[in-house]
């Protein structure tokens, strides 16, 4: 009847608007003879009302400045009529995007004025017209039971979450409008969130749950939307005291288990052994508390009728029982057909046959559907692919195969009932041409299922032949086909996708593919900041160089940078003028492809390759004689630049910019003269200048530095304050902290009699330890407040002189780590002035430190695989860095924001704080190894956000990470594998000096190869191949001045593809960093001086440099009183340019494509910086001025054992 309803209303507006509908379906012109020499491809079949609609010409239209501009007006255009924009994606390619988006369920037919594009057409080619279709638009409402609106214990409010997936694309506005939601004939509000156009997600906030039961009713209207399906679902609002279960379901996803919502939330880790049965079971059963939620997963499969019961006992989260049993009547129902890959990879070498395993269930038959990308193509595909990718496939191939594969034929005896392993023979389609990336795709037509409908199999069409041509003589693919592998047909519905007695069911979405390409080569790119390219390529089936293979670099635009041929090594280096995107190496007729873009770069998460970065091989130092400046003051700075590649000519100029706090650019100049690329930057200052910060850049060979100079309305001390706690670190344990206060005239006499007040703040600060930066050594649960407290407030004795002992934190356990504790010490003259001095210093408040480490993918983001086991690492250090053994710790796991991933971003976790994990979803107590290490195995079952907490049961630290299960990341399937992909290997000793053997030991297996780089911030200095012996291997090389600060030792290993001794990946990696110091890059600076000055005197400073090097300086003379302002530290460039500099080599190997290859508040202190820290901004006081003494000279160069005079 209601398609009766339907019919009727589209022809009587056909009556009245029969123009109109005649343009609904409009018919597209067959395409002109000879078109395909000018057209590659275009959008066909059913597209998305938002686009893009492409077009694809066979050869370049337009030059390179065209790309992404608009194409010229009226160069396509629709039927019906669209409005959007027409852009050149490359030189080859128009791509239309409607604005707005297009109707729903609407055919289109666009013409293309080729003419407007191409010169010299034939007279049938000026134009061609071809025809596409939008998806139909639906939707469908799915809802939750209710639970708690936050996370606190409040039974009495509740809220409910659902979601609404609409087939496509559809305005957040309208979406909303769809839904309404009453309690008791109220309103209730709505909160949503969308994604992704098809994904809105809504939350049913207010509602009450009281001493009555009542009811909240959902009612929706497609009306917005212009469909006419409404709907309305009444959920139940049990009453407060009314604990039982709401809801049951029977889940087969990712396991078979049971879902019980309750309608409160279960307290965790209580024992529910007894309390929930199974009848006709007499097996365990397992259980997860999740709120509202419980999962109970029984040992074995089940089928049929079953009754579940929740037994009185069960205790809600305060603790109260069920009184009542609860008793569900569910159905277990027999798989779903399907079909899954059991590897994962791309690469086939043809070390065991080229063979493709898969597995279904509940089918007798599949589809099997072969798509070539032709090797002339693969450059284009892998533009908007990785290698595994499928994106905008029509472009780069065609279908050129498809059968269907009777699956008794493959595996004669199995049982259609369970999930069956399979393998597809690939051999003889690749070698027709092996060049080519094959995409195989496996899908199920309803008739070929086994899955009990009614009685019954499915019945559907009697006859089923393959391969299906279209009207163009092509294969017409069944990857895509919206309605089902079948096409449109009747009664089709959208929410009977699920359904698998329904033909919607079996559509591409439980479908599966995988990219195939066959080849044999192993390739490794390495690529510096300075342009430089290491290249390592291998045979996959044995480990071992292949020497004499090409090698060739090509940018995006598919145009070769340039080629080489590796050595004998496998081994070739080259510089490349800009970044290469694809890496192909060929041999003998067999090729490998490595996309070398940012984002496919081999993770460095778990290893230790963070310092100084230098750009494009040049470190700068800008330096000045003073920590702040006032208005009217000269500035005198200084750029110091490192040049270690050699490639700046002396004198060569750089760019010197000054801009005041406004943004505003004061000074902007070249630079050329300098001694021995030191740079003076003298530049005045006037004294209505505007205080701040003033910022100063330099620009030289590409690279850019920065120095931030503060120029404030100051007046310099008249005393020195001096505060000693006596230790670099406070620890707890040892408060009270004995301090003592000096303070003196900058003449030397004591302050005798004056008043004194020191202040503290405490600050957090992120806890740190050398060599463990991948641990989290910091509490989320706990707070620690920052506002300034008094630590003394009295005179100084007649030495100006006062001893004070003082408690920083009164309860230490508050803390989240280790703390920094800012003292602000003022000294009072008689006259009213004050001389200030700020200081630093780290607190401990715990004797020992606990650290947690999670997974993290290949994005470096924290997440692990929702049903497999993921290893969560632990350490436990003492405050110096060194790890405790025999350590117990108390771990625990929580789901936080349990109800969904993006409810809400800030979270209340002081609620977590406590050592005994109250309410975590798991918890466990460790014990610490000799390396103060323990792990900790954990799964999960649902996706979500989590967070680990872990706690020194002795020490009282705790600390905590998060991480993420499953969706919103996509990446399940390899972290895994990446994570096992890792090598942990060790040198000797931490530090070396030039000249000394450096030894590595890498663990490694039988019959593999090691391949080891050194690599620096800079670029790969050296590699060698290695054999590698079962078990632990030594490697050793000399430390060189190259390697200096910081060289990394990156070692491959790497095994052959055929080998079945073991299944560890075929490639490993790791790095670990070495220190090298260069002792002849020390210079030590002698002055020779009076010990005090006298006011308009002259005297003399002798320079020398003691260990026999030349050197070039400057010299500066500043009065005390504006060093101490910001406890200035003397410029030191040598730490510098030769503190520990991080990684700069960038690592892509194609190994884990290889198949089957597992393989803000504002501070209440005054906190200015000088050169050797940045601190907080200060508090601006207005000050009276006084000239101070300030001198400066230079740059000077200096010979070698010579001396200079300054007079």
């Amino acid at each position: 009847m209601k398609n009766n309803v339907i019919a009727f209303l589209c022809f009587a507006t056909c009556l009245s608007f029969f123009f109109a509908c005649k343009q609904e379906s409009p018919q597209t012109q067959p395409l002109p003879e000879g078109i395909e020499a000018w057209l590659y491809a275009y959008t066909s079949g059913t597209v998305s009302k938002t686009g893009p609609v492409e077009v694809r010409f066979v050869s370049a239209a337009i030059d390179e400045t065209q790309v992404g501009q608009e194409a010229p007006e009226g160069v396509i255009e629709f039927t019906p009529k669209l409005t959007g924009k027409t852009i050149w994606k490359n030189r080859q390619t128009l791509v239309f995007t409607p604005d707005p988006p297009m109707k729903s369920g609407q055919v289109y037919v666009a013409k293309v004025a080729l003419d407007k594009v191409m010169d010299n057409l034939p007279a049938n080619l000026k134009s061609f017209e071809f025809d596409f279709r939008t998806k139909d638009q639906g939707f469908r409402v799915e809802a939750g039971e209710p639970e708690l609106e936050s996370e606190e214990t409040d039974l009495s409010k509740q809220m409910i979450v659902g979601k609404i997936e609409t087939n496509d694309f559809a305005e957040p506005e309208l979406v909303e409008q769809l839904l309404e939601a009453k309690q008791n004939g109220a309103a209730l509000r709505i909160e949503w969130t969308h994604k992704d156009g098809t994904q809105h997600i809504f939350s049913i906030r207010g509602i009450q749950r009281g001493k009555d039961p009542s009811s909240v009713t959902l009612s929706w209207d497609g009306a917005p939307l212009g469909l006419s399906e409404t709907g309305q679902r009444v959920i139940e609002i049990p009453k407060l005291g009314d604990f039982k279960i709401s809801n049951a379901t029977v889940v087969n996803e990712g396991g078979q288990y049971l879902l019980l919502h309750f309608t409160d939330p279960l307290l965790q880790n209580q024992d529910l052994r007894g309390l929930i049965s199974l009848s006709d079971y007499d097996g365990n059963l397992d259980f997860v508390i999740d709120g509202n939620r419980l999962r109970v997963y029984p040992n074995a499969k089940l089928a049929g009728e079953k009754k579940v019961t929740a037994k009185p006992g069960i205790k809600n989260i305060k603790g109260e029982k069920m009184l009542k049993p609860s008793v569900w009547t569910l159905t277990f129902t027999e798989p779903e057909p399907g079909v899954r890959l059991v590897r994962s990879g791309v690469i086939m070498p043809d070390s065991k046959g080229l063979v493709l395993p898969f597995e279904a269930v509940n089918l007798n038959a599949v589809v099997v559907e072969v798509f070539k990308v032709f090797n002339n193509n693969i450059l284009q595909f892998m533009q908007d692919n990785d290698l595994d990718g499928h994106y905008d496939l029509n472009k780069v191939g065609r279908v050129i195969l498809q059968e269907k594969i009777d699956l008794a034929k493959l595996n004669p005896g199995a049982s259609a009932k369970t999930w069956t392993h399979y393998a597809l023979d690939l051999e003889k389609l690749i070698q027709t041409d092996p060049d080519a990336i094959y995409q195989i795709r496996i899908g199920f037509k309803p008739e070929f299922s086994t899955y009990e409908c009614n009685g019954g199999s499915f019945i559907g069409e009697s006859e089923v032949t393959f391969p299906k041509i279209n009207e163009d003589g092509e294969i017409e693919s069944f990857w895509g086909g919206w309605y089902g592998i079948n096409g449109p047909y009747d009664g089709y519905r959208w929410q009977d996708r699920d359904d698998p007695c329904k033909p919607a069911y079996y559509n591409y979405e439980r479908f599966v593919r995988q990219n195939i390409i066959s080849s044999n080569i192993g390739i490794t790119a390495k690529g510096g900041l300075d342009g430089s390219y290491f290249v390592a390529v291998t045979n996959l089936l044995n480990a071992q160089p292949m020497e004499g293979a090409e090698v060739r670099f090509y940018d995006y635009q598919q145009q070769l940078l340039k080629s080489t041929k590796t050595d004998r090594y496998g081994i070739a280096q080259v510089e490349l003028s800009r970044a290469p995107f694809v890496c192909v190496a060929e041999k003998g007729g067999d090729k490998g492809f490595l996309k070398m873009l940012d984002g496919n770069a081999l993770s460095l998460s778990r290893f230790d390759v963070s310092g100084s970065v230098a750009q494009k091989g040049l470190k700068g130092f800008i330096y000045g004689d003073r920590g702040v400046w006032r208005p009217g003051d000269s500035l005198f700075l200084h750029f110091v630049l490192q040049d270690k590649t050699g490639k700046i000519p002396p004198n060569h100029p750089i760019t010197f910019e000054l801009k005041d706090p406004r943004g505003q650019v004061r000074e902007k100049r070249m630079v050329t003269e300098n001694k021995d690329f030191v740079y003076p930057l003298h530049v005045g200052t006037h004294s209505d200048d505007p205080t701040g910060n003033w910022i100063a850049n330099i620009s030289v060979g590409g690279a850019k530095f920065r120095k931030v100079v503060k120029i404030e309305t100051i007046k310099p001390n008249r005393l020195k304050i001096d505060l000693d706690f006596g230790s670099e670190m406070l620890l707890a344990k040892n408060e009270p902290f004995p301090a003592e206060l000096q303070v003196n005239w900058l003449h030397g006499a004591p302050a005798k009699n004056l008043r004194a007040v020191v202040e503290a703040q405490i600050k957090t600060t992120r806890t740190r330890f050398k060599n463990y930066d991948q641990y989290v050594f910091d509490d989320p649960a706990r707070q620690v407040g920052d506002e300034p407290f008094k630590i003394f407030e009295g005179n100084l004795d007649e030495n100006g002189h006062a001893s004070f002992k003082t408690k920083i934190l009164h309860n230490p356990n508050v803390a989240p780590g280790k703390l920094k504790v800012a003292f602000n010490t003022r000294a009072f003259e008689k006259g009213g002035d004050f001389s200030t001095r700020y200081s630093e210093i780290a607190y401990s408040p715990f004797p020992q430190y606990v650290g947690i480490a999670v997974p993290k993918n290949k994005y470096n983001s924290p997440q692990i695989d929702i049903g497999k086991d993921a290893d969560i690492r632990f350490v436990v250090l003492d405050a110096a860095g060194k790890p405790v053994r025999n350590k117990n710790i108390s771990v625990g796991m929580y789901r936080v924001n349990w109800r969904w991933w993006y409810d809400r971003y800030e979270d209340n976790l002081t609620k977590f704080n406590n050592s005994n994990h109250f309410n975590a979803m798991k918890k466990a107590e460790l014990t610490t190894n000799a390396k103060g290490e323990a792990v900790w195995s954990v799964s999960t079952t649902q996706w979500g956000r989590y967070m680990v907490r872990v706690c020194d049961l002795d020490g009282g630290h705790c600390s905590g990470s998060f991480f993420y299960a499953g969706y919103p990341w996509y990446d399940d399937n390899n972290q895994n594998r990446r994570e096992a992909s890792m090598l942990q290997f060790a040198t000797d000793q931490s530090k070396y000096e030039v000249g000394q053997r450096i030894k590595i030991n890498v663990p490694s297996s039988e019959k593999s190869r090691v391949l080891i780089t050194l690599e620096t911030g800079t670029k790969v200095i050296e590699s060698r191949w290695e054999e590698a012996k079962k078990g632990d291997n030594t490697y050793t090389f000399e430390a060189t001045p190259a390697m200096s600060p910081t060289v990394y030792a990156h070692v491959s290993l790497i095994q052959p593809h055929n080998q079945t001794e073991n299944d560890l990946p075929i490639r490993m990696y790791g790095v670990v960093p070495i220190e090298v110091s260069d002792p002849g890059t020390l210079l030590q600076p002698q002055i020779k001086m009076p010990d005090e000055l006298q006011p308009e005197k002259q005297f003399t400073v002798e320079v020398s440099e003691k260990s026999g090097h030349d050197m070039t300086y400057t010299l500066a003379v500043v009065d005390e009183g504006l060093l101490d302002l910001t406890n200035f530290k003397t410029p030191n460039p040598h730490a510098a340019f030769y503190a520990r500099e991080a990684l700069g080599v960038k690592t892509w190997d194609i190994y884990d494509d290889v198949l089957g290859a597992y393989g803000g508040s504002l501070e209440k202190i005054l906190s200015v910086g000088g050169d050797g820290a940045q601190k907080s901004n200060p508090d601006k006081k207005n000050a009276n001025r006084f000239k101070p003494v300030v001198l400066h000279l230079g740059p000077f160069t200096l010979k070698a054992g010579r001396k200079a005079r300054h007079n």
